[in-house]
């Protein structure tokens, strides 16, 4: 046995996953921790940064084969996989190999275990929203430039999801991210119903416009990801603000400084002495309503005031 086939055994019997049993749940721990260790093998790393890497045990199995089929007493082609945990017995490999061989792109990236809510922790945030995503690796993306996220993992799991939020107690606004397509689009509609069955606080943001999706944001523009994501983050409360100064009572003290103000404006002539004595000297700042019976001086009295309001340098007095 020569030393690179000696090298390459070792290596697959570190990274090899215990056989997964047809409907029970495998403790994938150790597993997930001898692919960690094997992370620096592989540069497919998608652009995260080690601190992410680490925080979430992402590993590399360079001839990863899915246990189910293992299980089966099949044996199939083994191929390099990115490991990303999404639970003690359930995580996501995705093929490493660029491009993927056309035949196996509906494998590149393959469920292991029942599928589970990616860092579902990210709810118990007391500082940061928590942006909704898809994708496990949009999600790690986010997280990776400051931001606060999880990931659904399929666009069937809205129910889990509102399941665990049933009951709890959140510091902080949802951001609805999901894909722009129509599951996408159909599973954020579902989504938004829920929480507002709810009562729970929600937006809908996309952190990565004029990108493919967050992960492709961070390769190409990480910078302008992690400003998308403050944007949306600051969203909530650029809303309130606006809100607040917009909304009539945000006008109210300036309308009583308004009414204060005016007890000094001079008041205006009417151009008739009586009707000025009524109205304490003339015409105020305000609001006048004059009214009369059917034909009679309904417009033939407030008329001629209106004139010499309007050109009082032209006005003759009324005939």
């Amino acid at each position: 046995m020569d030393r690179e086939e000696s090298k390459s055994e070792v290596l697959g019997h570190e990274c090899k996953p215990p056989a997964q049993q047809p409907e029970a749940e495998t403790d994938f721990s150790g597993y997930y921790a001898r692919c960690h260790e094997q992370i620096n093998r592989t540069g497919y790393h998608r652009g995260l940064s080690m601190d992410t890497l680490d925080r979430f045990n992402i590993g590399f199995d360079e001839n990863w084969k899915h246990p189910k089929a293992v299980a089966e007493g099949k044996n199939p082609p083994a191929t390099p996989r990115l490991i990303i945990p999404t639970s003690v017995s359930s995580y996501l490999a995705r093929d490493t190999r660029e491009p993927v061989p056309e035949a196996q792109k509906k494998y590149a990236k393959s469920k292991v275990g029942n599928v589970h809510i990616f860092n579902l922790e990210a709810l118990d945030n007391v500082n940061l929203p928590c942006f909704v995503v898809e994708g496990e690796i949009d999600a790690l993306s986010i997280i990776d430039v400051g931001g606060n996220a999880l990931a659904l993992g399929s666009t069937s799991k809205v129910g889990a999801l509102l399941q665990e939020l049933e009951g709890r107690e959140l510091h902080q606004p949802l951001i609805v991210a999901l894909d722009d397509d129509e599951a996408g689009n159909e599973a954020a509609r579902r989504l938004a119903e829920g929480l507002e069955k709810l009562g729970i606080p929600f937006y809908r943001r996309n952190p990565c416009e004029g990108f493919k999706d967050a992960n492709d944001a961070l390769r190409e523009n990480r910078g302008a990801l992690r400003a998308a994501v403050e944007s949306a983050r600051n969203a909530r409360e650029e809303e309130k603000e606006e809100y607040l100064r917009t909304s009539s009572g945000a006008h109210l003290q300036s309308f009583i400084d308004g009414i204060a103000a005016s007890v000094d404006t001079p008041c205006i002539s009417s151009g008739f002495k009586k009707l000025d004595s009524m109205l304490d000297g003339g015409f105020y700042e305000g609001l006048y309503i004059a009214g009369g019976i059917s034909s009679g001086y309904a417009i033939k009295l407030p008329l001629p005031g209106m004139m010499y309001l309007s050109f009082p340098w032209r006005w003759r007095g009324p005939s």
